[in-house]
């Protein structure tokens, strides 16, 4: 609760210093705004990349997850964690693709 508390009140306060900003020159509200857009431009970016890295990574797991399930079924060391392996690298494989 003492999070969300601070949260709130972090808030109102970068509100009203935004407002305060805006009202006093027509200025201000130019500058407010290109600061924002920056921080959007920030976070799109590093949105993306993440997205990028956790794709690579998705992708070596699926492909080490699938040939690990190819032996084990093919071998009959165990075939039903082999299954259970091939099925799960095709489910990943779905997310990876879709994200």
């Amino acid at each position: 609760m003492n999070r969300l508390a601070l949260l709130l009140l972090t808030l109102i306060f970068m509100s009203s210093i935004i407002s305060i900003a805006v009202y006093s020159s027509p200025q201000g509200a130019e500058s407010i705004e290109n600061v924002l857009q920056e921080i959007e431009n920030i976070l799109n970016y590093t949105i993306n990349r993440v997205l990028a890295i956790i794709k690579k990574i998705i992708r070596g797991l699926y492909v080490t997850l699938f040939g690990i399930g190819i032996v084990l079924w093919a071998t009959g060391i165990n075939s039903g964690r082999g299954r259970q392996l091939i099925i799960g690298a095709v489910v990943l494989a779905v997310v990876a693709e879709f994200l």
